[in-house]
């Protein structure tokens, strides 16, 4: 549809008010001229108006009528009579003169302005509708459609654009509004998402800044959000993991235009707005978005898996020690050696927080306890607890009262202090096997060490297994005494003495000393044996045994062979005749007399000798010449010391 311009239309109807206005003014003009050139004195004498009008002049005035009688005569062309139009007849011609002109008016331009008044008042009705409402009603609509169809001009174009417009705004609007909830969903599905996280999840960028947090990242490092998006990355790591600036390169040196990737997972420290340091492990990944590069970091607080990795580590470790202990009990070795490698193990776990001393005590028949296995004690510790007796120092008190004793300093329990001792504590634990106490388990820790139930469980687990291998220990050492010792007089068998001068051979071997190997057999005995009785003979045998050890050193062999011969190793004697002074000793020893139970006896000793390397190198050499050699003594009269003097 053609419209018509709003100036064109304005300027016709302006035009057509303007002509109307023109002819009503020349049609008025004519009807005045008319009327002035009318005399007014030959008006009509019926005419109440005109008579009216002469009978009110007064004499001497001069009304129009004069005036036109002393007019010109070609401008008098009225003839006398009545004039043409009345003074009523022209108010009732110039009213209808107006009217028609207001007529004329409202038709050519009034009508057209009221109504692009009242449009244009729809239009801001509507648009105030709009503005508030923020939806375009079906009401509005029907509005505009109205102008639009009732004007032809810019008004009915723009109202046509407003709807158009209107429209695109509201199906904008909707859609913006969709957009907007969907994403306000989203976000709160994210949050929610982030929220029900245990791991902290934070975005920087390649610069460091932190841009996200979520909130259990706040509650982890013990902040407000808003606190950590004014920190970097680099600075939530404690230094005491990696050094700040390294944190920063490694943390971001990666951050290049490369495809999106994730680190492997890596355990570290993290510190709190507190100070407080705990385990994490940090997992990095980069993305791009824009052309920027961004890196989103998940942080794990690790304090309660480090926690249970520790149990773990520690239970492996125990494990570990409770089955080292288990092999020792098992091996074949004296028990004092068993404990001194079980005080090795206990105190190389790596959990203990216990000095690298201390100290395992035995039980003794007389209810004293005796140190058999020691760590780095102090040499007067060695002396003074060597032999302690129950209820003395805190060893003494765990076995009096058979349960722990802890100490986390020097108090008054010590009974044991010499000059120069360190401030420190203890962990004494009895060593029970169901009720019988076996020993104690000393073990020393660090001057104000706190009590650890978990240390005193697993130590306790210990001292069970120690009980275990002592008890093992002390039935093998038994049964190898038995099976290596003379049960009469619990001296070395022939079966032991032959290990222990092997052992000793390879010894002086090395370092080329002189050694003696003695026989000794007694002078006498089967007499003694057949008059008094093998009670009395078995007595005599302990007896002579005691006498023969009184006069060797800690460092000579003494050993029963059977019957009433011995055997002497003497090492590192020095020479011949240190060996048979020695061996002189022996003979006069055992010629003195020996009361049992009221008997006296009177016996003597034949001693033979051979030296190492003199005699032999070997220990069937050796024992063979000592053997020549008593025989000589004994077909000499018995009661003396010969020396092997080879084939003579």
């Amino acid at each position: 549809m053609r419209r018509t311009g709003l100036l064109q239309q304005a300027i016709l109807r302006v035009l057509a008010a303007l002509l109307a206005m023109v002819l009503i003014v020349a049609f008025f003009a004519v009807i005045l001229q008319h009327a002035a050139v009318a005399p007014w004195c030959n008006a009509c004498p019926t005419d109440p108006v005109a008579q009216d009008s002469r009978q009110s002049r007064q004499p001497g005035e001069q009304g129009l009528p004069e005036a036109a009688e002393r007019a010109p005569a070609h401008l008098n062309t009225q003839q006398p009579g009545h004039p043409l139009f009345s003074n009523t007849e022209i108010f009732f011609a110039a009213a209808a003169a107006l009217l028609l002109f207001a007529l004329l008016f409202q038709a050519t331009l009034g009508r057209w302005i009221m109504a692009l008044t009242r449009h244009v008042r729809q239009l801001q009705t509507v648009a105030q509708a709009f503005i508030k409402q923020r939806h375009l009603s079906q009401e509005m609509r029907q509005s505009l459609e109205t102008v639009i169809t009732g004007r032809q001009d810019e008004i009915g174009a723009l109202t046509d654009s407003l709807l158009q417009l209107t429209q695109d705004v509201v199906t904008h609007t909707a859609n913006w509004q969709h957009h907007a909830r969907q994403l306000e969903e989203s976000e709160a599905r994210m949050r929610a998402m982030t929220h029900s996280l245990r791991d902290a999840l934070l975005v920087f960028n390649a610069e460091g800044d932190i841009l996200f947090c979520s909130h259990v990242c706040a509650t982890m490092f013990a902040c407000q959000e808003r606190d950590l998006l004014e920190r970097s990355i680099a600075h939530l790591f404690s230094p005491n993991w990696l050094d700040p600036e390294w944190q920063k390169k490694w943390i971001l040196s990666d951050l290049t235009e490369q495809a999106t990737h994730t680190r492997a997972p890596m355990r570290g420290l993290a510190v709190r707005m507190d100070g407080n340091e705990f385990p994490i492990e940090l997992t990095i990944s980069q993305w791009q978005r824009q052309g920027k590069i961004f890196c989103t970091a998940i942080i794990r607080d690790i304090t309660n898996l480090k926690i249970l990795e520790e149990r773990d580590l520690r239970a492996y470790v125990n494990r570990i020690a409770i089955s080292a202990l288990l092999e020792i009990g098992i091996e074949p070795l004296p028990l004092h050696r068993k404990l001194e490698v079980a005080l090795e193990i206990i105190l190389t776990v790596p959990w203990l927080a216990m000095q690298y001393k201390g100290s395992i005590f035995l039980v003794t028949e007389d209810e004293h306890l005796e140190m058999v296995a020691q760590k780095n004690l102090h040499n007067a510790l060695l002396s003074e607890c060597r032999r302690i007796p129950y209820g003395y120092c805190l060893c003494g008190k765990a076995a009096q009262a058979r349960k722990m004793v802890f100490a986390d300093a020097l108090d008054q329990r010590h009974d044991v202090t010499f000059d120069g001792i360190r401030e420190h504590g203890h962990y004494c634990l009895p060593i029970m096997l169901q009720d019988r106490l076996l020993g104690v388990l000393n073990l020393y820790v660090d001057h104000l060490h706190r009590y650890d139930p978990e240390e005193e469980a697993f130590l306790t687990t210990i001292t069970n297994t120690l009980a275990g291998v002592i008890d093992r220990g002390l039935a093998d050492d038994r049964a190898r005494h038995m099976a290596t010792h003379d049960a009469l007089t619990g001296l070395p068998n022939r079966l032991l003495f032959h290990e222990l001068l092997t052992q000793e051979l390879k010894r002086t071997t090395r370092t080329r000393q002189v050694m003696a190997v003695g026989f000794l057999d007694l002078d006498h005995f089967k007499a003694v044996n057949d008059t008094m009785g093998h009670d009395i003979g078995d007595l005599l045998l302990k007896a002579v045994s005691d006498r023969t050890r009184e006069q060797l050193r800690n460092s000579d062999t003494l050993a029963r062979m059977g019957g009433d011969e011995f055997a002497l190793i003497l090492p590192a004697v020095g020479d011949r005749e240190h060996a048979l002074a020695v061996c002189n000793k022996i003979v006069r020893a055992l010629s003195e007399p020996f009361v049992l139970h009221g008997h006296t006896c009177q016996i003597g000793a034949s001693i033979g000798l051979s030296l190492f390397p003199d005699h032999g190198e070997s220990v069937e050499l050796l024992l063979h010449a000592a053997d020549q050699a008593m025989y000589l003594v004994k077909k000499a009269g018995r009661n003396g010391v010969t020396l092997y003097r080879g084939h003579d």
